[in-house]
């Protein structure tokens, strides 16, 4: 069986919701593949065991059955087992390079940047009146946490969507 591992920095965003999103296909079309996902600095649990963000679109996009119930700090042996490892920034391929010695080339780097801490809304936003400040960056947050699950859904689709559709195809 050929396993996928996807790695942000919590484990509490990207890199979980791209192993729901995955999950749910392999599932759902029967491929015989291993998805899972990790941290690179999830052992210091920042900002918690999964970001409420996550929390509003895994419920939305009906991923809540293939969410993991926390988060998992990147080790050597998970990127040692994986086929291919998707890395969501350089950055945490330079950890991994860094902490674990990784040094295979069965990776990929999505580009695809953290959403966490993000307090700096659109100006469509901004111009809305009567809103508060907090509710200003909350809608900044889910407008930047959708976009970049928009990012991850389709990025997952182009890893996936080649694998053979059912294994008994195959």
């Amino acid at each position: 069986m050929k396993r996928i591992h996807f790695v942000c920095t919590g484990n509490v965003f990207r890199s979980r919701l791209a192993e729901a999103y995955c999950t749910r296909y392999i599932e759902e079309k029967r491929v015989d593949l291993k998805i899972s996902s990790s941290g690179v600095l999830a052992e210091k649990n920042i900002p918690g065991p999964i970001a409420w963000y996550t929390n509003r679109i895994s419920f939305h996009e009906d991923l809540i059955q293939f969410m993991k119930v926390s988060w998992d700090q990147t080790t050597a042996q998970m990127l040692e087992s994986a086929d291919l490892i998707v890395f969501m920034e350089e950055y945490h391929f330079n950890w991994c390079q860094d902490h674990l010695g990784y040094k295979k080339e069965n990776y990929e780097i999505w580009n695809i940047p953290d959403t966490f801490g993000t307090e700096s809304p659109s100006s469509a936003i901004l111009a809305i009146p009567d809103l508060t400040h907090q509710q200003k960056i909350d809608l900044g947050v889910i407008q930047k946490t959708d976009e970049t699950y928009d990012l991850l859904k389709q990025k997952c689709q182009r890893l996936i969507l080649p694998l053979p559709r059912d294994r008994n195809q195959i």
